[in-house]
Protein backbone atom coordinates (compact mmCIF):
# COMPACT_ATOMS: atom_id res chain seq x y z
CA UNK A 1 0.00 0.00 0.00
CA UNK A 2 1.23 2.88 -0.99
CA UNK A 3 1.60 6.41 1.56
CA UNK A 4 -1.11 8.22 -0.10
CA UNK A 5 -3.18 5.01 0.32
CA UNK A 6 -2.23 4.28 3.72
CA UNK A 7 -3.40 7.95 4.73
CA UNK A 8 -6.74 8.25 3.31
CA UNK A 9 -7.69 4.95 4.25
CA UNK A 10 -10.62 5.01 6.51
CA UNK A 11 -9.71 1.46 7.74
CA UNK A 12 -6.58 3.33 9.43
CA UNK A 13 -6.79 5.45 12.41
CA UNK A 14 -6.28 8.94 12.21
CA UNK A 15 -3.05 9.56 13.91
CA UNK A 16 -3.85 13.06 15.30
CA UNK A 17 -7.20 11.67 16.91
CA UNK A 18 -5.74 11.69 20.38
CA UNK A 19 -4.54 15.37 21.87
CA UNK A 20 -4.95 14.94 25.44
CA UNK A 21 -1.25 14.35 27.01
CA UNK A 22 -2.83 12.80 30.52
CA UNK A 23 -4.28 10.11 29.09
CA UNK A 24 -1.11 8.98 26.73
CA UNK A 25 0.97 5.69 27.78
CA UNK A 26 4.06 6.62 28.61
CA UNK A 27 5.71 5.17 25.63
CA UNK A 28 3.58 8.18 23.70
CA UNK A 29 4.40 10.64 25.85
CA UNK A 30 8.11 9.92 25.79
CA UNK A 31 8.13 9.23 22.31
CA UNK A 32 6.21 12.46 20.90
CA UNK A 33 8.25 14.61 23.83
CA UNK A 34 10.59 16.98 22.05
CA UNK A 35 12.60 18.75 24.87
CA UNK A 36 12.75 22.58 24.52
CA UNK A 37 15.38 25.16 26.03
CA UNK A 38 12.68 25.90 28.38
CA UNK A 39 12.42 21.96 29.32
CA UNK A 40 15.70 21.83 30.40
CA UNK A 41 16.16 25.12 32.23
CA UNK A 42 13.08 23.71 34.61
CA UNK A 43 16.39 21.46 36.36
CA UNK A 44 17.18 23.91 39.29
CA UNK A 45 16.31 24.57 42.84
CA UNK A 46 13.94 27.54 42.20
CA UNK A 47 10.55 26.92 43.44
CA UNK A 48 8.61 27.74 39.91
CA UNK A 49 5.08 28.28 38.87
CA UNK A 50 4.47 27.10 35.22
CA UNK A 51 1.81 29.17 33.55
CA UNK A 52 0.16 27.82 30.57
CA UNK A 53 -2.74 27.65 28.67
CA UNK A 54 -4.93 25.04 28.19
CA UNK A 55 -3.22 22.44 25.89
CA UNK A 56 0.43 24.54 26.52
CA UNK A 57 1.74 21.02 27.50
CA UNK A 58 2.36 21.72 30.49
CA UNK A 59 1.65 17.75 32.09
CA UNK A 60 3.80 16.61 29.52
CA UNK A 61 6.77 18.77 30.93
CA UNK A 62 5.84 17.98 34.01
CA UNK A 63 6.00 14.29 33.49
CA UNK A 64 9.09 14.35 31.61
CA UNK A 65 10.83 15.72 34.06
CA UNK A 66 10.43 12.65 36.36
CA UNK A 67 12.72 10.11 36.51
CA UNK A 68 10.80 7.34 35.25
CA UNK A 69 10.22 9.33 32.11
CA UNK A 70 13.21 11.02 31.98
CA UNK A 71 15.65 7.87 32.00
CA UNK A 72 13.84 6.67 28.93
CA UNK A 73 14.40 9.98 26.95
CA UNK A 74 17.38 9.12 24.05
CA UNK A 75 19.08 12.63 24.79
CA UNK A 76 22.83 13.94 25.71
CA UNK A 77 21.28 15.85 28.14
CA UNK A 78 18.82 13.85 29.73
CA UNK A 79 21.47 11.02 30.63
CA UNK A 80 23.59 13.59 32.09
CA UNK A 81 21.18 14.58 34.48
CA UNK A 82 20.14 10.67 35.37
CA UNK A 83 24.01 9.57 35.86
CA UNK A 84 24.13 12.76 37.59
CA UNK A 85 20.92 13.02 39.91
CA UNK A 86 20.93 16.39 40.76
CA UNK A 87 17.53 16.40 40.49
CA UNK A 88 15.21 13.85 41.32
CA UNK A 89 11.60 14.75 40.10
CA UNK A 90 8.17 13.11 41.17
CA UNK A 91 5.20 13.80 39.02
CA UNK A 92 2.23 14.90 41.33
CA UNK A 93 -1.34 15.51 39.76
CA UNK A 94 -4.03 17.48 41.63
CA UNK A 95 -6.85 17.06 39.08
CA UNK A 96 -10.77 16.87 39.77
CA UNK A 97 -10.72 13.84 41.57
CA UNK A 98 -8.35 14.42 44.11
CA UNK A 99 -10.14 17.79 45.01
CA UNK A 100 -13.51 16.13 44.94
CA UNK A 101 -12.53 13.69 47.85
CA UNK A 102 -11.07 16.83 50.23
CA UNK A 103 -14.79 18.66 49.71
CA UNK A 104 -16.20 15.55 50.42
CA UNK A 105 -14.96 16.27 53.77
CA UNK A 106 -16.08 18.24 56.78
CA UNK A 107 -15.72 21.89 56.33
CA UNK A 108 -14.06 23.14 58.96
CA UNK A 109 -11.45 20.07 58.59
CA UNK A 110 -10.62 20.72 55.23
CA UNK A 111 -7.45 22.25 55.59
CA UNK A 112 -5.90 19.09 57.68
CA UNK A 113 -7.59 16.83 55.07
CA UNK A 114 -5.70 18.84 52.38
CA UNK A 115 -2.39 18.17 53.82
CA UNK A 116 -3.37 14.56 54.44
CA UNK A 117 -4.36 13.87 51.06
CA UNK A 118 -1.58 15.39 49.18
CA UNK A 119 1.08 13.92 51.80
CA UNK A 120 -0.57 10.43 50.73
CA UNK A 121 -0.29 11.33 46.91
CA UNK A 122 2.91 12.79 47.39
CA UNK A 123 4.56 9.68 49.31
CA UNK A 124 3.06 7.14 46.38
CA UNK A 125 4.03 9.00 43.55
CA UNK A 126 7.61 9.71 45.40
CA UNK A 127 7.84 5.68 46.35
CA UNK A 128 6.43 5.02 42.09
CA UNK A 129 9.74 6.38 41.57
CA UNK A 130 12.14 5.32 43.84
CA UNK A 131 11.06 1.93 42.91
CA UNK A 132 12.15 2.88 39.15
CA UNK A 133 15.27 4.47 39.96
CA UNK A 134 16.57 0.84 42.87
CA UNK A 135 15.39 -1.33 39.76
CA UNK A 136 17.18 0.45 37.43
CA UNK A 137 20.64 1.38 39.40
CA UNK A 138 21.40 -1.96 41.36
CA UNK A 139 21.52 -5.55 40.35
CA UNK A 140 18.37 -7.54 40.95
CA UNK A 141 19.41 -9.24 44.43
CA UNK A 142 20.45 -6.09 45.18
CA UNK A 143 17.48 -4.22 44.03
CA UNK A 144 15.40 -7.07 46.05
CA UNK A 145 17.33 -6.26 49.53
CA UNK A 146 16.97 -2.67 49.04
CA UNK A 147 13.69 -3.02 48.28
CA UNK A 148 13.17 -4.69 51.24
CA UNK A 149 14.98 -2.27 53.66
CA UNK A 150 13.48 1.28 52.40
CA UNK A 151 9.97 -0.05 52.68
CA UNK A 152 10.48 -1.36 56.37
CA UNK A 153 12.15 1.29 57.42
CA UNK A 154 9.34 4.30 56.10
CA UNK A 155 6.27 1.59 57.20
CA UNK A 156 7.45 1.86 60.71
CA UNK A 157 7.95 5.52 60.77
CA UNK A 158 4.65 6.17 59.04
CA UNK A 159 2.46 3.77 59.75
CA UNK A 160 4.58 1.49 62.41
CA UNK A 161 4.14 -1.26 60.24
CA UNK A 162 6.58 -3.84 58.45
CA UNK A 163 5.73 -3.67 55.25
CA UNK A 164 8.18 -5.47 53.12
CA UNK A 165 8.14 -3.42 50.02
CA UNK A 166 7.49 -0.49 48.17
CA UNK A 167 4.94 -1.78 46.05
CA UNK A 168 3.50 -3.04 48.92
CA UNK A 169 3.78 -0.04 50.49
CA UNK A 170 2.01 2.21 47.65
CA UNK A 171 -0.74 -0.08 47.70
CA UNK A 172 -1.16 0.64 51.82
CA UNK A 173 -0.63 4.12 51.41
CA UNK A 174 -3.60 4.00 48.62
CA UNK A 175 -5.86 1.88 51.29
CA UNK A 176 -4.68 4.49 54.17
CA UNK A 177 -5.89 7.50 52.41
CA UNK A 178 -9.92 5.88 51.70
CA UNK A 179 -10.14 4.59 55.12
CA UNK A 180 -8.56 7.87 57.00
CA UNK A 181 -9.97 10.63 54.59
CA UNK A 182 -12.97 11.34 57.01
CA UNK A 183 -11.17 11.00 60.54
CA UNK A 184 -8.33 13.09 61.61
CA UNK A 185 -5.89 11.16 63.73
CA UNK A 186 -2.14 11.37 65.08
CA UNK A 187 -0.75 10.16 61.94
CA UNK A 188 2.52 11.61 60.54
CA UNK A 189 0.63 11.98 57.46
CA UNK A 190 -1.60 14.56 58.80
CA UNK A 191 1.57 16.67 59.43
CA UNK A 192 2.25 20.20 57.28
CA UNK A 193 2.76 19.95 53.45
CA UNK A 194 5.33 17.80 52.42
CA UNK A 195 6.57 17.56 55.78
CA UNK A 196 5.89 13.59 56.47
CA UNK A 197 7.72 13.11 53.31
CA UNK A 198 11.44 15.10 54.01
CA UNK A 199 11.92 12.61 56.65
CA UNK A 200 10.62 9.78 54.08
CA UNK A 201 13.65 11.70 51.58
CA UNK A 202 16.23 10.90 54.59
CA UNK A 203 15.15 7.40 54.71
CA UNK A 204 15.69 7.06 50.64
CA UNK A 205 18.54 8.93 50.19
CA UNK A 206 20.44 6.91 53.10
CA UNK A 207 19.68 3.79 52.09
CA UNK A 208 20.38 4.28 48.02
CA UNK A 209 23.53 6.72 48.85
CA UNK A 210 22.26 9.29 47.36
CA UNK A 211 24.02 12.80 46.99
CA UNK A 212 23.18 14.72 49.99
CA UNK A 213 22.89 18.65 47.89
CA UNK A 214 20.15 16.31 45.44
CA UNK A 215 17.36 18.20 44.63
CA UNK A 216 13.67 16.44 44.86
CA UNK A 217 11.91 18.32 42.87
CA UNK A 218 7.82 17.59 43.30
CA UNK A 219 5.79 18.70 39.89
CA UNK A 220 2.38 19.35 40.86
CA UNK A 221 0.14 19.57 37.75
CA UNK A 222 -3.62 20.85 36.86
CA UNK A 223 -3.08 23.24 39.85
CA UNK A 224 -5.73 25.85 38.87
CA UNK A 225 -8.13 23.14 40.08
CA UNK A 226 -7.04 24.38 44.15
CA UNK A 227 -9.50 26.72 46.06
CA UNK A 228 -7.82 29.78 47.26
CA UNK A 229 -7.30 28.53 51.03
CA UNK A 230 -5.41 25.38 49.36
CA UNK A 231 -2.93 27.66 47.39
CA UNK A 232 -2.51 29.35 50.59
CA UNK A 233 -0.79 26.46 52.20
CA UNK A 234 0.98 26.02 49.09
CA UNK A 235 2.60 29.24 49.40
CA UNK A 236 3.63 28.55 52.83
CA UNK A 237 5.74 25.66 51.52
CA UNK A 238 7.08 28.09 49.21
CA UNK A 239 7.98 31.00 51.84
CA UNK A 240 9.76 28.81 53.77
CA UNK A 241 13.07 27.46 53.23
CA UNK A 242 12.53 23.68 52.36
CA UNK A 243 15.57 22.03 51.33
CA UNK A 244 15.97 19.94 50.02
CA UNK A 245 12.71 19.87 48.90
CA UNK A 246 11.42 22.05 45.51
CA UNK A 247 8.20 22.89 44.34
CA UNK A 248 7.51 23.37 40.38
CA UNK A 249 3.59 24.04 40.09
CA UNK A 250 1.56 24.71 36.38
CA UNK A 251 -1.75 26.22 36.75
CA UNK A 252 -3.24 27.90 34.00
CA UNK A 253 -3.10 31.83 34.03
CA UNK A 254 -4.26 33.73 36.48
CA UNK A 255 -5.60 30.93 38.58
CA UNK A 256 -2.74 31.33 41.12
CA UNK A 257 -5.04 33.70 42.97
CA UNK A 258 -3.28 34.85 46.13
CA UNK A 259 0.32 35.18 46.81
CA UNK A 260 -0.84 35.27 50.89
CA UNK A 261 0.50 32.13 53.06
CA UNK A 262 -1.32 30.60 56.27
CA UNK A 263 0.18 33.36 58.46
CA UNK A 264 -1.71 36.32 57.94
CA UNK A 265 0.05 39.34 56.70
CA UNK A 266 2.91 37.13 54.85
CA UNK A 267 2.93 37.04 51.30
CA UNK A 268 5.40 35.11 48.92
CA UNK A 269 7.68 37.14 46.67
CA UNK A 270 8.53 36.33 43.11
CA UNK A 271 11.13 37.49 41.13
CA UNK A 272 13.62 34.64 42.61
CA UNK A 273 12.62 35.44 46.41
CA UNK A 274 10.07 32.79 47.33
CA UNK A 275 9.26 31.94 43.99
CA UNK A 276 9.36 32.38 39.89
CA UNK A 277 6.56 32.71 37.38
CA UNK A 278 7.86 30.60 34.39
CA UNK A 279 5.94 31.33 30.97
CA UNK A 280 5.88 28.14 29.12
CA UNK A 281 3.29 29.26 26.26
CA UNK A 282 5.34 29.06 22.72
CA UNK A 283 5.31 31.73 20.14
CA UNK A 284 4.09 30.24 17.38
CA UNK A 285 6.93 32.22 14.88
CA UNK A 286 9.44 30.68 17.28
CA UNK A 287 11.98 28.32 15.88
CA UNK A 288 11.33 25.60 18.42
CA UNK A 289 7.80 25.88 18.26
CA UNK A 290 8.81 24.99 14.28
CA UNK A 291 11.01 22.18 15.46
CA UNK A 292 8.32 21.19 17.93
CA UNK A 293 5.58 20.70 15.39
CA UNK A 294 7.84 19.07 12.76
CA UNK A 295 8.52 16.63 15.59
CA UNK A 296 4.45 15.76 16.23
CA UNK A 297 4.31 15.43 12.98
CA UNK A 298 7.23 13.22 12.18
CA UNK A 299 6.09 10.85 15.47
CA UNK A 300 2.54 10.38 14.03
CA UNK A 301 2.47 9.95 10.21
CA UNK A 302 5.85 7.66 10.24
CA UNK A 303 3.94 4.76 10.29
CA UNK A 304 1.87 6.59 7.17
CA UNK A 305 4.53 8.32 5.35
CA UNK A 306 7.74 6.44 4.48
CA UNK A 307 9.38 8.33 1.55
CA UNK A 308 11.37 11.12 2.97
CA UNK A 309 11.89 13.44 5.63
CA UNK A 310 8.30 14.65 7.09
CA UNK A 311 8.05 17.84 8.17
CA UNK A 312 4.83 19.76 8.65
CA UNK A 313 6.34 22.01 5.22
CA UNK A 314 6.90 18.48 3.58
CA UNK A 315 3.31 17.33 4.55
CA UNK A 316 1.48 20.73 3.72
CA UNK A 317 3.52 21.17 0.37
CA UNK A 318 1.50 22.10 -2.48
CA UNK A 319 2.05 23.21 -6.03
CA UNK A 320 0.80 26.60 -5.41
CA UNK A 321 3.86 27.52 -2.77
CA UNK A 322 4.11 27.09 0.61
CA UNK A 323 4.12 31.10 2.07
CA UNK A 324 0.93 33.51 1.61
CA UNK A 325 3.09 35.86 -0.60
CA UNK A 326 2.70 32.28 -2.57
CA UNK A 327 -0.86 31.59 -2.02
CA UNK A 328 -1.36 35.38 -2.72
CA UNK A 329 0.32 35.43 -6.04
CA UNK A 330 -1.25 32.30 -7.30
CA UNK A 331 -4.97 33.61 -6.79
CA UNK A 332 -4.27 36.59 -8.53
CA UNK A 333 -2.64 34.18 -11.36
CA UNK A 334 -5.52 32.49 -11.47
CA UNK A 335 -7.63 35.34 -12.21
CA UNK A 336 -5.52 36.38 -15.06
CA UNK A 337 -4.00 39.45 -12.58
CA UNK A 338 -0.38 39.92 -12.93
CA UNK A 339 1.69 39.40 -9.61
CA UNK A 340 5.23 40.23 -10.03
CA UNK A 341 6.59 42.59 -7.21
CA UNK A 342 6.10 45.89 -9.31
CA UNK A 343 2.45 44.62 -10.08
CA UNK A 344 1.79 44.30 -6.17
CA UNK A 345 3.14 47.45 -5.42
CA UNK A 346 0.74 49.34 -8.05
CA UNK A 347 -1.67 47.18 -6.04
CA UNK A 348 -0.74 48.46 -3.11
CA UNK A 349 -0.72 52.19 -4.26
CA UNK A 350 -4.07 51.98 -5.48
CA UNK A 351 -5.46 50.84 -1.86
CA UNK A 352 -3.65 53.96 -0.20
CA UNK A 353 -5.34 57.12 0.92
CA UNK A 354 -5.21 59.82 -1.89
CA UNK A 355 -2.70 61.71 0.55
CA UNK A 356 -0.67 59.28 0.75
CA UNK A 357 -0.18 58.45 -2.92
CA UNK A 358 1.03 61.94 -3.19
CA UNK A 359 4.14 60.73 -1.58
CA UNK A 360 4.99 57.71 -3.89
CA UNK A 361 5.17 59.88 -7.51
CA UNK A 362 8.96 59.14 -6.86
CA UNK A 363 8.58 54.83 -6.65
CA UNK A 364 9.56 53.92 -9.93
CA UNK A 365 13.13 56.20 -9.92
CA UNK A 366 13.90 54.88 -5.79
CA UNK A 367 11.96 51.20 -5.88
CA UNK A 368 14.44 50.61 -2.58
CA UNK A 369 13.14 53.86 -1.00
CA UNK A 370 9.93 52.17 -0.39
CA UNK A 371 10.74 48.99 0.39
CA UNK A 372 10.68 48.59 4.15
CA UNK A 373 8.43 51.73 4.87
CA UNK A 374 5.53 50.76 2.61
CA UNK A 375 6.23 47.59 0.75
CA UNK A 376 7.15 45.16 3.63
CA UNK A 377 4.62 47.17 6.33
CA UNK A 378 1.47 47.34 4.12
CA UNK A 379 1.64 43.93 1.72
CA UNK A 380 0.30 41.77 4.62
CA UNK A 381 -2.44 44.10 5.25
CA UNK A 382 -2.82 44.22 1.64
CA UNK A 383 -3.19 40.38 1.02
CA UNK A 384 -6.38 39.81 3.35
CA UNK A 385 -7.87 42.81 1.75
CA UNK A 386 -7.86 41.55 -1.93
CA UNK A 387 -8.73 37.70 -0.51
CA UNK A 388 -11.86 39.20 1.12
CA UNK A 389 -12.95 40.45 -2.01
CA UNK A 390 -12.14 37.33 -4.34
CA UNK A 391 -14.31 35.40 -1.30
CA UNK A 392 -17.36 36.98 -1.34
CA UNK A 393 -20.64 35.11 -3.03
CA UNK A 394 -20.49 34.43 -6.17
CA UNK A 395 -16.41 34.18 -7.07
CA UNK A 396 -14.35 31.33 -6.96
CA UNK A 397 -13.34 29.84 -3.75
CA UNK A 398 -9.39 30.84 -2.47
CA UNK A 399 -6.28 29.04 -1.16
CA UNK A 400 -5.14 31.74 1.34
CA UNK A 401 -5.16 30.33 4.62
CA UNK A 402 -2.56 27.36 3.83
CA UNK A 403 0.55 26.25 4.70
CA UNK A 404 2.86 25.36 7.42
CA UNK A 405 3.36 28.76 8.42
CA UNK A 406 -0.69 29.28 8.89
CA UNK A 407 -1.07 26.08 10.94
CA UNK A 408 1.33 27.41 13.55
CA UNK A 409 -0.10 30.93 13.84
CA UNK A 410 -3.67 29.30 13.97
CA UNK A 411 -2.58 26.99 16.65
CA UNK A 412 -1.37 30.34 18.39
CA UNK A 413 1.79 27.94 19.58
CA UNK A 414 -0.27 25.54 21.61
CA UNK A 415 0.29 21.82 21.26
CA UNK A 416 -3.25 20.59 21.52
CA UNK A 417 -4.78 22.88 19.20
CA UNK A 418 -1.74 22.34 16.58
CA UNK A 419 -2.85 18.40 16.93
CA UNK A 420 -6.79 19.69 16.79
CA UNK A 421 -5.78 21.66 13.26
CA UNK A 422 -3.86 18.96 11.60
CA UNK A 423 -6.03 15.87 12.93
CA UNK A 424 -9.13 18.14 10.58
CA UNK A 425 -6.08 17.68 7.70
CA UNK A 426 -5.94 14.73 7.80
CA UNK A 427 -9.92 14.23 7.50
CA UNK A 428 -9.61 16.02 4.77
CA UNK A 429 -6.90 14.20 2.90
CA UNK A 430 -8.82 11.43 3.00
CA UNK A 431 -11.35 13.07 1.17
CA UNK A 432 -9.64 14.94 -1.09
CA UNK A 433 -6.07 16.49 -1.99
CA UNK A 434 -4.39 19.14 -0.27
CA UNK A 435 -4.37 22.14 -2.09
CA UNK A 436 -4.21 25.18 -0.71
CA UNK A 437 -7.86 25.81 -1.68
CA UNK A 438 -9.24 22.53 0.90
CA UNK A 439 -6.17 23.73 3.15
CA UNK A 440 -7.79 26.93 3.29
CA UNK A 441 -11.50 25.93 3.94
CA UNK A 442 -10.05 23.19 6.58
CA UNK A 443 -8.24 25.66 8.50
CA UNK A 444 -11.00 28.15 8.41
CA UNK A 445 -13.56 25.78 9.52
CA UNK A 446 -11.68 24.17 12.19
CA UNK A 447 -10.77 27.59 13.85
CA UNK A 448 -14.63 28.62 13.93
CA UNK A 449 -15.48 25.78 15.84
CA UNK A 450 -12.98 26.04 17.76
CA UNK A 451 -14.11 29.85 18.34
CA UNK A 452 -17.47 28.73 18.86
CA UNK A 453 -16.66 26.34 21.65
CA UNK A 454 -15.60 29.09 23.40
CA UNK A 455 -19.35 29.72 24.19
CA UNK A 456 -19.43 27.10 26.31
CA UNK A 457 -16.63 27.68 28.80
CA UNK A 458 -17.30 27.74 32.64
CA UNK A 459 -19.17 30.81 33.63
CA UNK A 460 -18.27 32.97 31.41
CA UNK A 461 -18.18 31.45 27.77
CA UNK A 462 -21.35 33.48 26.23
CA UNK A 463 -19.96 36.93 27.29
CA UNK A 464 -16.05 36.03 26.26
CA UNK A 465 -17.89 34.54 22.60
CA UNK A 466 -19.57 37.82 22.09
CA UNK A 467 -16.59 40.19 23.19
CA UNK A 468 -14.16 38.26 20.79
CA UNK A 469 -17.17 39.19 17.57
CA UNK A 470 -17.12 42.55 18.66
CA UNK A 471 -13.33 43.09 18.76
CA UNK A 472 -12.95 41.29 15.71
CA UNK A 473 -15.30 42.77 13.85
CA UNK A 474 -13.82 46.28 14.75
CA UNK A 475 -10.70 45.31 13.79
CA UNK A 476 -11.75 43.57 10.41
CA UNK A 477 -13.63 46.73 9.69
CA UNK A 478 -10.54 48.78 10.14
CA UNK A 479 -8.32 46.62 7.80
CA UNK A 480 -11.25 46.35 4.98
CA UNK A 481 -12.19 50.22 5.31
CA UNK A 482 -12.00 52.48 2.05
CA UNK A 483 -7.63 52.95 2.29
CA UNK A 484 -5.51 51.14 3.91
CA UNK A 485 -4.13 51.40 7.16
CA UNK A 486 -1.97 49.89 9.67
CA UNK A 487 -3.75 47.49 11.14
CA UNK A 488 -3.25 44.01 13.17
CA UNK A 489 -4.77 41.78 16.00
CA UNK A 490 -3.09 43.58 18.98
CA UNK A 491 -5.46 45.79 21.04
CA UNK A 492 -5.66 47.77 24.37
CA UNK A 493 -9.18 47.94 26.53
CA UNK A 494 -10.19 51.42 27.72
CA UNK A 495 -10.77 51.90 31.49
CA UNK A 496 -14.42 52.08 31.31
CA UNK A 497 -14.29 47.93 29.90
CA UNK A 498 -11.57 46.62 32.56
CA UNK A 499 -13.34 48.18 35.29
CA UNK A 500 -16.10 45.89 35.25
CA UNK A 501 -15.24 42.75 36.73
CA UNK A 502 -16.97 40.05 34.27
CA UNK A 503 -15.41 42.02 31.56
CA UNK A 504 -12.14 41.15 33.21
CA UNK A 505 -12.83 37.94 34.07
CA UNK A 506 -13.82 36.94 30.70
CA UNK A 507 -10.60 38.29 29.54
CA UNK A 508 -9.07 35.99 32.06
CA UNK A 509 -10.68 33.44 30.53
CA UNK A 510 -9.68 33.88 27.12
CA UNK A 511 -5.83 33.93 28.04
CA UNK A 512 -6.03 30.80 29.70
CA UNK A 513 -7.71 29.19 26.56
CA UNK A 514 -5.68 31.33 24.08
CA UNK A 515 -8.39 33.02 22.01
CA UNK A 516 -6.72 35.91 23.43
CA UNK A 517 -2.65 36.21 24.33
CA UNK A 518 -0.97 38.54 26.33
CA UNK A 519 2.93 39.98 26.92
CA UNK A 520 4.78 37.93 30.08
CA UNK A 521 4.76 40.68 32.26
CA UNK A 522 0.80 41.29 32.61
CA UNK A 523 0.58 36.87 32.51
CA UNK A 524 2.72 37.26 36.01
CA UNK A 525 0.76 40.31 37.41
CA UNK A 526 -2.81 41.70 36.16
CA UNK A 527 -4.63 42.67 32.64
CA UNK A 528 -5.20 46.54 33.43
CA UNK A 529 -6.23 49.10 30.61
CA UNK A 530 -2.38 49.15 29.86
CA UNK A 531 -1.88 45.93 28.86
CA UNK A 532 -1.58 45.04 25.12
CA UNK A 533 -3.46 42.17 24.53
CA UNK A 534 -3.66 40.49 20.87
CA UNK A 535 -6.65 38.53 19.34
CA UNK A 536 -5.86 34.83 18.80
CA UNK A 537 -4.57 34.41 15.19
CA UNK A 538 -7.46 31.70 14.17
CA UNK A 539 -9.82 34.81 15.04
CA UNK A 540 -7.26 36.92 12.46
CA UNK A 541 -8.17 34.06 9.60
CA UNK A 542 -12.07 33.69 10.60
CA UNK A 543 -12.50 37.70 10.65
CA UNK A 544 -9.35 38.55 7.69
CA UNK A 545 -7.40 40.30 9.77
CA UNK A 546 -3.80 40.44 9.25
CA UNK A 547 -1.56 37.72 10.97
CA UNK A 548 0.34 39.65 12.79
CA UNK A 549 1.02 42.26 16.06
CA UNK A 550 0.50 46.42 15.37
CA UNK A 551 2.29 49.14 17.65
CA UNK A 552 0.65 51.24 18.68
CA UNK A 553 -2.06 48.78 19.46
CA UNK A 554 -5.87 49.37 18.78
CA UNK A 555 -7.19 51.39 21.63
CA UNK A 556 -10.80 49.77 22.14
CA UNK A 557 -13.19 52.20 24.11
CA UNK A 558 -17.47 52.98 23.95
CA UNK A 559 -18.97 55.45 21.27
CA UNK A 560 -18.81 58.91 22.90
CA UNK A 561 -22.36 58.53 23.98
CA UNK A 562 -21.30 55.49 25.64
CA UNK A 563 -19.32 56.94 27.85
CA UNK A 564 -21.13 56.17 30.96
CA UNK A 565 -19.78 52.67 30.30
CA UNK A 566 -20.58 49.47 31.97
CA UNK A 567 -22.72 51.70 34.80
CA UNK A 568 -25.97 49.91 34.99
CA UNK A 569 -24.09 46.23 33.71
CA UNK A 570 -24.62 43.12 35.81
CA UNK A 571 -21.90 42.49 38.28
CA UNK A 572 -22.94 39.51 39.99
CA UNK A 573 -24.16 35.94 38.66
CA UNK A 574 -23.24 35.49 35.13
CA UNK A 575 -26.38 34.13 34.06
CA UNK A 576 -27.40 33.96 29.87
CA UNK A 577 -29.55 36.52 30.39
CA UNK A 578 -26.88 38.81 31.88
CA UNK A 579 -24.39 37.58 29.61
CA UNK A 580 -26.72 38.69 26.80
CA UNK A 581 -27.60 42.09 28.56
CA UNK A 582 -23.94 43.25 28.82
CA UNK A 583 -23.05 41.90 25.43
CA UNK A 584 -25.88 44.58 23.86
CA UNK A 585 -24.08 47.37 25.98
CA UNK A 586 -21.03 47.33 24.13
CA UNK A 587 -21.38 49.88 21.74
CA UNK A 588 -17.71 50.05 20.79
CA UNK A 589 -15.33 51.93 18.42
CA UNK A 590 -11.71 52.08 17.82
CA UNK A 591 -9.80 55.14 18.85
CA UNK A 592 -6.96 55.59 17.72
CA UNK A 593 -5.67 55.16 13.92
Amino acid sequence: MSDKEKLISHNSKNPFREGQARGYSPKKTINEFYPTSLFWSLFNEQHEILLGTRGSGKTMLLKMMCYSFLSKLEHKKAKELVQELDYFCIYLPLNLEFMSGIEESYESKRDKFFDFSFNCIALKSLLTEVLTLINDKFSEDDSVTINYRVSKLISNVLYQEQITSIEGLIDYTEVYHIQNCQTISDSPLFAPLLTPIKSVINLIRNQLNIKRDCRWVFCIDEAEFLQEKYIKAINTFLRSSQDPVVIKMATLPYKHSTKETLQSGTHIEPDGNDFNYIKIDYDPENKEYEQLTNHICKTRLSELITDGEITLENFLDTKEGRTQLDFFKFELIRRDQACDKDDIMKLLISHLSPERKISFKDYKRFPEKFEKPIYRKFTPILYPRVMKKLQEPGNAKVGFYAGADTVRKASEGNPRRFIQIMNNLIECARNKDLSSINQHQTIKQTCKEIYNSSEGLEVYGRLLKGLLKIIATLISDKTHSEHITETGCSFKLSKALMDNNLVKEAIKLAVAYSYITVDEKTLKNEITEDSTLKLSYLLGIIFWIPLRKVSPPHHIDFLPEMLGGLTHAPESALTKKNADILISMFELEIKNG
